[in-house]
């Protein structure tokens, strides 16, 4: 009996316990662990440019390289893009309704289509203990990813407009990308409010997440390039990638 504890307990017996355990986490899916309001702003952006298929990568990419990856990751999960980076349907969906009455339910079809783990569990009297242990046996990470990817859905929930219990909706701070600066304090901002209709007041746009949208994102919004012909279209994705390289 001495001899099988030892065993068990030798260096080799607990490697291979750990091995085991990272098979496990690399065979869960990745939730996104960006800020929900970071997704936001991509689909603001495309909304306001209105891109062919071919050219959402490349807009995202535009926006922000060293975040693009994360941001594409997470529109991979919630169904936005295909496994090729291309639009799908909820992505068309999201773009009509994001900042109208209809973009709660929108978003919330979305939420329940890519996390249905989760919104099987009833969300609006869980405990947060519970919530937490749920991620963890549906979604890979480290304590520190899964707890950004608990805050990005919540976030989204929030919005969607989903009952969650009050020990969630605290358990959700604001991230970095999300805070600014008002009157001492930080809040939490996005392009969309919470009851799905965009700002447009003057004193909203200057509380926008984040800093002031750069002249590349700016142009994005402004500029319709489904009505350009290929050579301008072009001409024009040249021109954008040497404003982003010299910062504007």
């Amino acid at each position: 009996m001495a001899q099988h504890m030892a065993l068990r307990n030798s260096p080799s017996a607990r490697k291979g316990t750990e091995t085991a355990a990272a098979r496990r986490d690399t065979a869960l899916p990745s939730a996104p662990y960006i800020s929900f309001a970071s997704v936001l702003r991509v689909l603001e952006a495309l909304r306001g440019s209105r891109p062919h298929d071919n050219d959402v990568r490349r807009i995202i990419e535009d926006m922000d390289k060293t975040r693009s990856t994360h941001r594409i990751a997470a529109m991979r999960f919630l169904g936005l893009l295909d496994a090729d980076s291309m639009p799908t349907p909820a992505l068309h969906n999201a773009l009509s309704t994001i900042g109208t009455a209809a973009w709660p339910g929108t978003l919330a079809l979305t939420i329940r289509t890519s996390f249905r783990p989760i919104l099987a569990l009833d969300l609006a009297n869980i405990a947060l203990t519970q919530f937490v242990a749920a991620f963890a046996r549906h979604y890979a990470g480290s304590e520190a990813v899964l707890r950004k990817s608990r805050t990005f859905f919540v976030h989204a929930a929030i919005q969607a407009k989903i009952p969650l219990s009050p020990g969630l909706v605290r358990s959700a701070k604001p991230r970095a990308g999300d805070r600014v600066a008002e009157t001492g304090r930080n809040h939490l901002r996005s392009t969309v409010a919470p009851d799905g209709n965009r700002r447009g007041s003057s004193a909203d746009s200057v509380n926008r997440v984040g800093p002031p949208p750069s002249l590349a994102v700016r142009l994005l919004a402004e500029i319709d390039t489904h009505a350009m012909d290929d050579d301008v279209r072009r001409a024009f994705w040249t021109l954008l990638r040497h404003i982003k390289d010299q910062g504007l």
